[in-house]
């Protein structure tokens, strides 16, 4: 089997270990802080649009550690400090310190996590870009399964549930990241599998390669950042949000975390569903058709009551969410090519992370001066529909040329 594969595997159980405590699980910590110190929900959301501040340095820093000195180092460290962050978590008692250890796991996330693994598939992979990455964000959809579970620790007791995390990520820091390899040019192979004999530069077009200074200067790099940093402050917001809001139709804890596992495990399967697609037909179509299925779903999801409707609406959401994730990273790979993928997929965390910080304090703040999430979320799918629209202004840098 073609080693590429086995990166994908691993990278989608590391994805499952990061977004299940971080970001699908979080509603449930959100709730657990709430009750025991009284902190609003603005408050609270605030340090997850913290970290998406936070983004705008760690990513790019990520992205230029990751082509210098490979993933396989960066997701080693990032693991370690990830383990520091959830100890830190379950040792809160202020405000302060909750915002502090929130800053630490995010540092964590960002070293371990999306993008270093991503830089690693994208070397991996040319003509099955968008599978590969499907496939890999496709196990997401696990630590959405795992939410229930991890809702119903956390509200036995958040703090040791802290702790748990904290030693199972330093147990396998070590042996995942021994496993990641970060090209096959190191190994004498070439992406996809092909076999080096069979490969010439006539019967295999690599695509564009740009450096750093000259993606930034394209329109399609800017265009292709605000779509993906707009949909993704929809997702992150409901991700924060979801299990209060469901919670507040009268629903329960668990209730409300299995609506966050229906639109996870969808998206999960969508996930690679839109990586196929995104390998046959025009990205930037595949990104406008799944970027509006993900807006009719938060629609659905702010409006109705009953919980059929809500499932059907996380389903929804979960195609669109799902779909949309590997056409937005892979055709930053078709556009910018292999080389410097990491440092400008960093260079784009910059205007997504301004952009991310708004939605989740936001939410909350509407939420604790209206007591309702309606407003914020119709506003949501106003802004999720605008990025499904500009992504179809942009052309490949080479039609295009350089601004």
């Amino acid at each position: 089997v073609f080693y590429g594969w086995w990166l994908v595997a691993l990278t989608s159980c590391i994805l499952a270990m990061i977004f299940l405590p971080i970001f699908q699980g979080l509603g449930a910590f959100f709730i657990a802080l709430e009750r025991e110190f009284g902190w609003k929900r603005a408050t609270l959301a605030g340090a997850f649009s913290l970290s998406r501040a936070e983004d705008t340095v760690i990513g790019p820093l990520a992205g230029y550690f990751t082509d210098r000195y490979g993933t396989r180092r960066l997701v080693l460290v990032g693991f370690l400090i990830l383990g520091i962050g959830f100890v830190c978590f379950g040792l809160v008692r202020t405000i302060f310190h909750f915002y502090a250890a929130f800053i630490v796991l995010t540092l964590g996330a960002g070293f371990a996590g999306f993008l270093p693994l991503m830089g690693a598939i994208n070397n991996w992979f040319i003509r099955k870009r968008a599978t590969a990455m499907g496939l890999a964000q496709a196990g997401v959809a696990v630590g959405g399964i795992l939410v229930p579970l991890l809702a119903s620790a956390i509200d036995a007791n958040w703090r040791l549930t802290c702790f748990v995390l904290a030693a199972v990520v330093w147990v396998l820091a070590v042996p995942l990241s021994m496993a990641i390899r970060d090209s096959p040019e190191k190994y004498g192979l070439l992406p996809d599998g092909d076999l080096v004999a069979a490969v010439s530069d006539e019967s295999e077009e690599l695509g564009p390669e740009l450096t750093p200074g000259e993606a930034v200067r394209t329109v399609a790099f800017w265009v292709i950042s605000f779509t993906h940093a707009f949909a993704a402050v929809v997702f992150l917001t409901l991700m924060i949000h979801a299990i209060p809001m469901i919670e507040g139709k009268g629903y329960t804890v668990v209730q409300a975390s299995f609506v966050v596992t229906t639109f996870t495990v969808v998206g999960g399967i969508f996930q690679f569903v839109g990586g196929v697609i995104g390998d046959r037909v025009s990205k930037k179509w595949g990104i406008f058709c799944f970027v509006s299925l993900q807006a009719l779903g938060v629609l659905g999801m702010a409006l109705v009551d009953g919980y059929p409707a809500l499932l059907a609406a996380a389903v929804i959401f979960g195609v669109g969410f799902g779909g949309r994730v590997p056409l937005l990273i892979a055709i930053r790979g078709d556009y910018f090519g292999r080389g410097k993928f990491a440092t400008i997929f960093g260079l784009s965390t910059i205007p997504m992370g301004v952009v991310q910080v708004v939605g989740p304090i936001g939410a909350g703040f509407m939420y604790d001066r209206l007591g309702s999430y309606t407003l914020a979320f119709l506003i949501l799918f106003g802004v999720n529909m605008f990025a499904a629209t500009i992504i179809l202004l942009i052309r490949p840098p080479k039609q295009a040329g350089i601004l």
